[in-house]
């Protein structure tokens, strides 16, 4: 006895690129068993019609510009809150159109205001000197001689422009000395 079946095999799952391959297989006597039949693979989907599905993203074609400014604030909100240059890179991978890149650039998130890096204080730094002795700075160090019970101060002057350094050993850390 020979049973028939038939087979559908999906090759891809993305609707309009799947095929469908139709197989004949034929179970019993290996003398009594057919080839199989490729004929009647299809590239589409069986009953589908001839145009093209509708895209599913169809609010990204939106000109409206109320329409896309909910689009764009959805979008930021769902993808995480990206900056409005890394929203408008992602938007221009998929052709939307131009209300919407509008949106995008003019984009103000008030989470995003609120949980932004603080503006710091600007850098602080000495102005360039360019003669001698014209900023000279001055320290004292305290330093250990050998033989000696207590560490001895020693004033260090420097010149800002060349980095000249001069020491003197002093007996007290005073004004006077």
């Amino acid at each position: 006895m020979i049973s028939q079946s038939i087979i559908n095999i999906f090759v891809t799952q993305e609707p309009s690129r799947a095929n469908y391959i139709t197989e004949e297989i034929y179970a019993g006597d290996e003398d009594n068993e057919a080839p199989m039949d490729f004929e009647n693979a299809s590239d589409v989907w069986p009953d589908s019609p001839e145009e093209p599905p509708e895209p599913h993203l169809t609010r990204l074609q939106d000109d409206d510009r109320q329409a896309a400014k909910r689009t764009i604030t959805r979008l930021h909100r769902n993808l995480g809150h990206p900056s409005n240059q890394e929203l408008l890179r992602l938007l221009k991978t998929k052709n939307v159109s131009q209300a919407l890149l509008q949106a995008a650039q003019e984009h103000e998130c008030g989470l995003c205001d609120l949980h932004k890096r603080p503006t710091g204080a600007t850098v602080s730094s000495m102005p360039k000197n360019s003669s001698f002795n014209e900023r000279v700075q001055a320290d004292t160090l305290w330093i250990k001689v050998p033989n000696m019970k207590h560490k001895q101060p020693v004033l260090m002057m420097s010149d800002a422009a060349t980095r000249l350094l001069a020491a003197r050993h002093i007996k007290a850390e005073t004004t006077e000395e």
